[in-house]
């Protein structure tokens, strides 16, 4: 699949370092230390966590995040798969040696955010693989991500080849509805926000007409989001925007695996897809211990 370590690195050992939080949450709300199926269970074992359907994996920092708690559990994990490999049925994850009493322990939380993050970059793979080879246009993420997992989130999704949106309300201007109704006007709510901002950031537009992109470009915006247009609407927005070809172009609202392809066009710089993070089909994986 594609090399997500030759486009933006090893984010490894940060996300590990970074998901501790999540995990000791997990931990403590599964009330892992009482587990009274398997507190008896001294025996030393080896498991392995396996693909139950094809997908890109994700999970790398799940994996290895297991390494800051030496002195909770003695438990070795070796991944036998990157972020961003194409993953096969029944294919080996990786391998777990411990005490099966702590391999148990930490089966359920691994398996959730594995299959949480792994089924985000199959389906932000499965919408890139739909991109034509000559086309530029980008597939975007959103900021529809469960609260305090935005990066994790974002980082599976580029895994399978899609581009983050903003990261952040601090990432970027991006005029919405509410706030053209709570200025007044488009271009008051542009102006205003240009007033208060970083020098640096770019200001975006989200429009639903073809008025409104038109405000939007008479108020000199670097950016519009051409939102719920109808096949009709877009072509004709599109026209008007071929005479303004420094205007980033985004496209959004409900698109999907089974219409993306109606919106790969040369002047269409993004497409923003929202249930890449929001409508998240969890990739199965199974652990087993060897008999």
């Amino acid at each position: 699949m594609n090399d997500v370590k030759q486009r933006i690195g090893s984010m490894t050992p940060l996300l590990s370092f970074e998901v501790q939080d999540l995990i000791k949450k997990a931990w403590n709300e599964d009330q892992a230390l009482w587990d009274w199926t398997a507190l008896s269970l001294s025996s030393e074992c080896v498991a392995f966590i396996r693909s139950k359907s094809q997908g890109v994996f994700c999970g790398e920092a799940i994996l290895s995040a297991w390494n800051y708690f030496p002195g909770l559990m003695n438990v070795e994990i070796q991944s036998s798969v990157s972020d961003g490999q194409w993953i096969e049925v029944n294919q080996i994850i990786a391998t777990l040696r411990g005490k099966a009493s702590d391999l148990f322990r930490i089966e359920r939380i691994t398996l959730n955010l594995i299959g949480y993050l792994s089924g985000i970059s199959t389906y932000a793979a499965l919408l890139v693989s739909e991109r034509p080879k000559e086309s530029q246009t980008r597939i975007c993420t959103t900021r529809k991500t469960l609260p305090g997992y935005r990066n994790l989130a974002i980082y599976a999704a580029q895994c399978g080849g899609a581009h983050p949106h903003r990261l952040s309300l601090g990432a970027g201007i991006l005029i919405k509805e509410n706030h053209i109704l709570a200025a007044g006007s488009l271009s008051t709510a542009v102006s205003l926000a240009r007033s208060v901002s970083p020098h640096g950031l770019k200001v975006e537009c989200e429009v639903e007409t073809l008025k409104e992109l038109e405000c939007a470009i008479d108020a000199n915006v670097d950016g519009v989001l051409l939102d719920n247009f109808t096949e009709k609407k877009l072509k004709e927005a599109l026209l008007v925007l071929d005479r303004y070809k420094s205007i980033f172009v985004e496209v959004s609202g409900g698109i999907s695996l089974s219409s993306i392809q109606n919106y790969f066009h040369p002047n269409i710089n993004a497409i923003s897809v929202g249930s890449v993070t929001h409508s998240v089909k969890n990739h199965d994986f199974s652990m087993r211990v060897q008999s």
